[in-house]
């Protein structure tokens, strides 16, 4: 795999290689269409039930997109795929990539997690702090939480 496609291009690989669609299988939608749309979900952060709303203007019943997702996300199809994308990336040109590391801090908003702690910036919201650590073309190298 020479790595000039997207993430969403891997997933597409895995997905095929891995015989997770089935074309006979009675879908209305087609393989690329769900994966546009999952696209859509990862880089807007919307919710699926957002999707009669979004451009897409229903066109979509997005139960059947999380279907899929949901699906896939149980046989961890995201969890492979971008591990496998990401070593393709590292063994291109290393040198390169880590002349530099930026690491960046956040706080995500965790209202049902046991470890989350209150900040002083958001009163009452209990969040977990993340840090990331990203290589010198921005791509994550690492994600942290630290205690």
């Amino acid at each position: 795999m020479n790595f000039t496609g997207t993430y969403i291009d891997c997933i597409r690989e895995y997905i095929i290689n891995h015989k997770l669609f089935y074309t006979n299988y009675k879908s209305k939608y087609t393989l690329n269409e769900i994966l546009d749309i999952i696209e859509y979900i990862f880089i807007t952060g919307a919710s699926w039930r957002s999707l009669k709303l979004s451009i897409f203007k229903g066109k979509y019943k997005w139960q059947s997109i999380y279907y899929h997702f949901n699906k896939w996300s149980r046989c961890n199809v995201f969890k492979n795929s971008y591990i496998k994308c990401f070593n393709t990336y590292l063994k291109i040109n290393k040198s390169n990539k880590l002349k530099y590391l930026s690491t960046d801090t956040s706080f995500v908003k965790n209202e049902y997690a046991s470890d989350a702690n209150f900040n002083g910036y958001y009163k009452k919201k209990k969040l977990t702090k993340l840090s990331l650590i990203t290589d010198s073309n921005g791509i994550p190298l690492s994600v942290l939480k630290p205690l």
